[in-house]
């Protein structure tokens, strides 16, 4: 699988990416850190690659019927790239079965008090499950996200 890690992400994603047999560029390898979305997605839709953002602006393209390439948006808070690095880790399978399966849109949710804590979480049915490296507890949402049929909400947590 190719991805193209976006601006808001940090180039250690895309390394990790392919220290796990993925190719993987970030926009700033190759002169994209300062462009417009449309000249990454243009550039993603080129190569095949598969956007790794936390832009909702992609996946609203997705959703709106913009032919293109696919759109895995990370919605996590501000946290390290260690931090980031444990999250993605256990969705990775998961990310390239939905991808596998043709899915165009795929939503990574975190919701954790707080990134220092390395938190985990997924979004499922209204409700975030989040496992810490202290306790694993459920809390129900106050408002679930808005979903389309293009989107894809996965019910998935860390393995610690």
């Amino acid at each position: 699988m190719r991805f193209l890690v976006d601006t808001q992400l940090p180039a250690a994603l895309a390394r990790w990416l392919r220290e796990r047999g993925h190719e993987a560029d970030h926009v700033l390898e190759i002169g994209l850190a300062r462009s417009k979305d449309a000249a990454v997605w243009r550039y993603a839709q080129e190569h095949r690659a598969v956007i790794i953002t936390k832009d909702e602006d992609f996946a609203e393209w997705v959703r709106r019927g913009r032919p293109g390439p696919p759109v895995v948006w990370l919605r996590i808070g501000n946290s390290s790239k260690s931090v980031l690095l444990l999250w993605v880790e256990p969705l990775l399978p998961l990310i390239l079965q939905k991808l596998a399966q043709n899915n165009r849109v795929s939503q990574m949710l975190c919701g954790a008090n707080s990134a220092r804590s390395a938190s985990c979480c997924t979004m499922l049915s209204g409700r975030v499950i989040t496992k810490s490296t202290r306790a694993l507890r459920a809390t129900h949402c106050a408002k679930p996200p808005l979903r389309s049929r293009f989107s894809m909400l996965f019910s998935s947590f860390c393995d610690n």
